[in-house]
């Protein structure tokens, strides 16, 4: 594998701790700092149960990476001779002790199992498998793809274990080693529906469990999230099931038709398996022909899906009431129950009431039982309609309204699951939310288009919000987002009231804070990458360089550059400089500016640059070096923002802690963790390939305030900086943004 066409690298429980034993979380340690830093990883253990597995499986889910499982499925005889002959093995499995330590092992194995995760499983029986194995990861690079399902020999002995796990073997033991029905086997795992297969492209790096290797393409995948939910009202609320079966499928095929992306899966949880209200929404989805890959059906314990052999469900959708409390039995209670006092402390941070017919989402802990036994990362409390008298809000047998609060029920409920893994905001507005002691304020409209729509140019101009007067006019104030807070000043631009009729959407938005397109992996990636594509379509590229006005405060950083004043640096070389951000975002954030004239802004950026731009990455590599020798915990992005609001190409160099009383809001915030923000490495790539970076203008800025406050580990929504800032301190989830981070381990070359 050394020798393959990408990096890898081995973990082996048995050396880990300094050439000795070490420890599972070791492993995962390791692991998980390996797949950070983009490269392939091997397990080497014997991962001989579920339980071994499990946690492998959630660091590859966590880190939104695929898991492969490559069975080196020998007879027990074969390992013990080979175990016989071995002189000094790292394991301490030698001649003396291999009979018993293998037997005990192949007593409580069990082999892995699509539904518990793995994207594709490779069984060997023969050394030829192995070496056949061992070439396809070999020769993997980020061109190739190998395909998902279950592949090589099965053992009529194995049939069993692997049809509980969804999938019907394939009996292969007759045929000449290294047998491979790829196309059976991938038909198979599909209809199977017991597992998440993650179409269309692997992600850029990979983890594998049980003796294992991983693979790592160039493109990023579609990943698979679904939701597990009950049917709503029709339980102790005693809504007609009828009724209710035909709204709930009507639902579904709505939201999968708004939704093509294949990604997004619901599922219907219900106890019973003779449950009457199943068997109509069965009946009902077959005769309007919904998806049945993406609308399937389950049987069980909403709260144990995963542990009792279901599909991975990241999302749950609880049936709750209008307290938001515990109790009352049934799916409420069970949820509560199995994920623990977390689910209910966190609740309460979001809302502490819900009104009929609409939901909320709730993150959960990674303490929680719930998310350590079942990977599930979310719930979304949803309250139908009451038609049971004994219940608050009864509606007397009001269908009509029931109807309506149902419909309205069951589409707040996937508008908020789609929302997780897309840049929509959740419906909350009819929720009681906990107060804050902040009061929201309508968003200012964008004076960029008002400009656009009176002088019909492309132009770009610096911060600025609209006031309004008392007459017909709209007078244009600037705002330095460097300096939020900070004193205005007035700038000459008027525009009648009618000509500033703009769009609401149309928020305003600092122009340090519209920035590139960044790490595809921090948004949820399928519109991540479609927001991204479509504002570089939408860019002014191939177009001549637009004349833009640079208002007297956004030049203090070109004169720095033309006049370094040493006494205000931290570091002065012929090409480039480097001094604090006066405004810092982060615990650590420091500007490398460049001093060549003419380079105002990325769009300026062309071939003969790239070595200028190689020198500005490699000082702010050194300071942030510099920086990780005080405090080794620290993690820094380096890049740039593709429409910035001072004159003169700088390159931010920001810690992502984001620790700072200087962060003060949204425009803040999404300017350094959205797709905006483009990495230094990812410039310089891209002007290699293409010679110039693609301009995003005015539509970068537009997409910018659609995107709604997200934590940049766990992607959780956050109602209000407030909540962000104190979330983001708390929150243990590793980075999103892993690509291009400067470590210590990546100073140290590791």
């Amino acid at each position: 594998m050394s020798s393959g066409a990408q990096p890898w690298i081995r973990i082996c429980q048995d050396i880990i701790a300094n050439g000795k034993r070490g420890t599972k979380k070791q492993c995962l340690r390791e692991a998980e700092s390996a797949l950070l830093r983009r490269r392939s990883v091997v397990i080497d253990r014997c991962n001989i149960d579920i339980k071994q597995r499990q946690d492998f499986l959630e660091l590859a889910a966590r880190l939104r990476v695929n898991c492969h499982a490559v069975v080196l499925n020998l007879p027990a005889s074969l390992c013990i001779q080979r175990a016989s002959h071995r002189v000094a093995h790292e394991g301490g499995l030698n001649a003396g002790n291999a009979s018993q330590i293998i037997n005990r092992v192949f007593r409580s194995r069990r082999l892995p199992s699509l539904s518990e995760g793995f994207f594709r499983i490779t069984l060997c029986r023969t050394d030829a498998d192995v070496e056949k194995a061992t070439e396809e990861y070999r020769v993997l690079d980020h061109s190739k793809l190998l395909g998902a399902g279950l592949f090589g020999p099965v053992n009529k002995k194995e049939i069993r274990p692997l049809q509980l796990a969804g999938i019907t073997a394939i009996d292969d033991s007759n045929s000449p080693p290294g047998t491979n029905k790829e196309e059976l086997a991938r038909t198979q795992s599909v209809v199977a529906a017991k597992q998440q297969i993650l179409k269309d492209h692997l992600p850029r790096v990979g983890v594998i469990g049980t003796s294992q290797h991983m693979s790592s393409v160039d493109e990023q995948q579609e990943e698979t999230n679904t939701l597990a939910f009950p049917s709503i009202s029709t339980a102790d609320f005693q809504f007609d099931h009828y009724k209710a079966s035909t709204i709930l499928v009507e639902s579904v095929s709505e939201f999968l038709l708004k939704n093509p992306n294949a990604g997004l899966k619901l599922m219907l949880v219900d106890i019973g398996s003779k449950s009457h209200m199943l068997s109509l929404v069965k009946k009902k989805a077959t005769e309007l022909n919904v998806d049945s890959y993406r609308f399937t059906f389950f049987t069980g314990d909403i709260t144990k899906i995963r542990s009792s052999g279901g599909p991975p469900c990241n999302v749950l959708a609880n049936a709750t009431n209008w307290r938001l409390k515990a109790g009352g039995g049934g799916v409420n209670a069970a949820i509560f129950k199995a994920a623990g006092p977390e689910l209910e402390e966190a609740t309460r941070k979001v809302a502490t009431t819900l009104l009929p017919g609409s939901s909320i989402v709730v993150p959960l802990s990674p303490s929680s039982p719930l998310r350590k036994e079942e990977g599930v990362t979310h719930v979304i409390h949803v309250l139908g309609p009451n038609m049971n008298p004994q219940r608050p809000n009864c509606l007397a047998d009001d269908y009509v309204e029931g109807c309506k609060i149902l419909r309205n029920a069951y589409a707040s409920l996937f508008e908020n699951f789609a929302s997780l893994f897309q840049t929509k905001p959740m419906v909350v507005d009819n929720c009681k939310r906990v107060d804050t002691g902040s009061t929201n304020q309508k968003p200012k409209l964008n004076a960029f288009q008002v400009l656009m729509q009176a002088s019909k140019r492309k132009g770009e101009v610096g911060d600025i919000s609209l006031k309004r007067e008392k007459g017909e006019k709209v007078r244009v104030i600037e705002d330095s987002i460097t300096c939020s807070g900070g004193d205005h000043t007035e700038s000459g631009i008027t525009q009648t009231h009618g000509q500033a009729n703009l769009p609401s959407e149309m928020n305003s938005i600092s122009r340090e804070s519209m920035n590139g397109h960044g790490p595809k992996n921090l948004l949820s990636r399928e519109n991540a990458e479609a927001k991204v594509h479509d504002i570089r379509a939408g860019g002014l590229q191939g177009r001549d360089k637009v004349e833009r006005k640079w208002d007297k405060w956004t030049l203090a950083l070109y004169k720095l550059a033309l006049h370094p004043d040493e006494s205000k640096l931290l570091q002065v070389t012929d090409a480039a400089v480097v001094l604090y951000d006066l405004y810092p975002k982060a615990k650590k954030h420091v500007l490398v500016l460049s001093r060549k004239q003419g380079l105002d802004a990325l769009e300026d950026a062309r071939q003969e640059h790239i070595a200028l731009l190689e020198h500005m990455h490699s000082l702010g590599e050194k300071w942030a070096a510099s920086f990780l020798k005080e405090d080794s915990s620290l993690v820094f992005r380096a890049g740039y923002h593709s429409v910035p609001s001072m004159k003169q190409l700088h390159l931010h160099v920001v810690s992502q802690d984001f620790d700072s009383a200087c962060l003060k809001n949204k425009k803040h915030w999404n300017s350094f963790t959205t797709p905006f923000f483009r990495d230094s490495l990812d410039i310089i790539d891209e002007l290699k390939t293409h010679g110039r970076v693609d301009n995003c203008g005015e539509r970068a800025e537009k997409a910018l305030q659609e995107l709604e406050l997200r934590c940049h580990r766990c992607r959780s929504i956050q109602p209000n900086m407030p909540r962000l800032k104190a979330h983001i301190l708390a929150c243990t989830q590793p980075l999103f943004n892993s690509t291009h981070l400067i470590t210590v381990d990546s100073v140290n070359g590791v």
